[in-house]
């Protein structure tokens, strides 16, 4: 299977992606989809939506499709329970972060519907969505160990940690999630998961982990 991976830098759905990718030691070719043009990236993904995927040159957009493309087609580090429930579990928390927190943070909505907005109050209101639906989150979460949810590393890490880390590249006070930061040590004790995450360097700078 060759696959190819449209990636932007700081887009957080291409980090969710490329942690799987790299967690699970898939081959695949990475490709900077600022460096191609519009018309050529419409072939990939007809929304211009990023990230994007070519599986033996066949388009899949959506990074939680890609994820669960990948999790089914390479057995190596498995990011889903096999129990049934356990499986729905990750994945509800993966949906809340993907449907619920990750869209409304996006500038482009926040732009669409309030066009005057500055940068500024952009970034502010993107800050006080994160924070508020986090808060909300934090009830399910590590619930058996410091692990998002169950016993193990699951998709739900990644995806809690990816738009946690957003949150804090915008100006999040790292003191407001103290469960999130140790959960971050615990994740990162593992030499895997922490070589595999591409937000590990910027995540560095808040000073969570040692």
């Amino acid at each position: 299977m060759k696959i190819k991976f449209f990636y932007q830098e700081g887009s957080n759905c291409s980090n969710r992606v490329k942690w799987v990718l790299d967690y699970k030691k898939i081959d695949y070719k990475i490709i900077d989809s600022s460096k191609i043009s519009t018309e050529e990236y419409k072939k990939v993904n007809h929304l211009l939506r990023i990230p994007g995927m070519l599986i033996d040159n066949k388009p899949l957009s959506e990074s939680m499709v890609m994820c669960e493309f990948l999790e089914s087609s390479f057995s190596e580090n498995p990011l889903l329970p096999n129990e049934n429930f356990a499986k729905a579990k990750v994945r509800e928390i993966c949906e809340i972060v993907n449907a619920t927190i990750h869209p409304v943070q996006n500038p482009k909505i926040a732009l669409f519907f309030v066009p005057e907005l500055n940068d500024q109050e952009i970034k502010f209101y993107r800050v006080k969505w994160i924070r508020e639906n986090l808060e909300k989150l934090l009830p399910i979460l590590f619930l058996e160990s410091n692990f998002a949810c169950g016993t193990a590393f699951t998709l739900a890490d990644i995806f809690v940690i990816c738009i946690y880390g957003k949150g804090l590249a915008m100006g999040l006070d790292t003191h407001t999630f103290p469960k999130l930061n140790s959960h971050l040590n615990h994740c990162f004790t593992s030499e895997n998961i922490k070589d595999s995450c591409p937000l590990y360097n910027d995540l560095q700078k808040y000073f969570l982990y040692s």
